[in-house]
C-alpha cells in the first residue's frame, strides 16, 4: 500500500515544488529511477526470508529486512 501512494504522490509533488524549467534536467526521470531500484532492493533482501512458517518463526530475518532502510 506505501508503494502505492509513494508512486502516487511523488509525481505530484515533485510538479509542485521543482520549478517546470527543471524538471527536464533530471528531476523527472531521477525519481523513476529510485523508486525502482527501491523496488529491485526489496526483492532482493525479500530472496531470502525462509519459506516454511516455523522457519519464519524461529529466524532473525526481519532484522535484516528492517535493518536495511537504516543507512538510508
Amino acid at each position: 500500500m506505501s508503494s502505492g501512494v509513494i508512486l502516487c504522490t511523488t509525481p505530484k509533488m515533485i510538479e509542485e515544488t521543482i520549478p517546470a524549467h527543471m524538471i527536464d534536467k533530471g528531476f523527472g526521470t531521477s525519481t523513476s529511477i529510485f523508486i525502482n531500484l527501491a523496488f529491485f532492493g526489496v526483492l532482493l533482501v525479500s530472496g531470502g526470508m525462509p519459506d516454511e512458517p516455523k522457519d519464519l518463526t524461529e529466524s532473525k530475518y526481519w532484522m535484516v529486512i528492517f535493518g536495511v532502510q537504516i543507512p538510508f
